[in-house]
């Protein structure tokens, strides 16, 4: 599973799901070309890795969304993310 997957099923649960033309078209980014292309899916990829950072921001009301936190996230299950962020700088599980 890609890391933009496993942020995005943590940043946006409620998604319809988690393929990568509904994410977009549900976050209402660019869609740049036909699913399945390997250029179109890089270039809808990147508006949704950096897309997370924000709603990182806003959901654990944070000034940055830093690499690490997200690099955590990914690899948190959903059920201990909130304990996780906020105890993020120590290490969570």
């Amino acid at each position: 599973m890609s890391t933009v997957t496993l942020q995005s099923r943590r940043t946006r649960p409620e998604a319809p799901n988690h393929q990568l033309g509904t994410l977009l078209i549900y976050l209402r980014l660019p869609v740049t070309g036909h699913d399945h292309r390997d250029h179109a899916d890089a270039e809808m990829a990147v508006h949704l890795t950096l897309y997370p950072k924000r709603t990182l921001m806003e959901r654990f009301e944070r000034a940055a969304a830093t690499f690490g936190l997200r690099e955590r996230i990914r690899r948190t299950a959903k059920a201990i993310l909130d304990a996780c962020v906020e105890r993020y700088g120590r290490r969570c599980p």
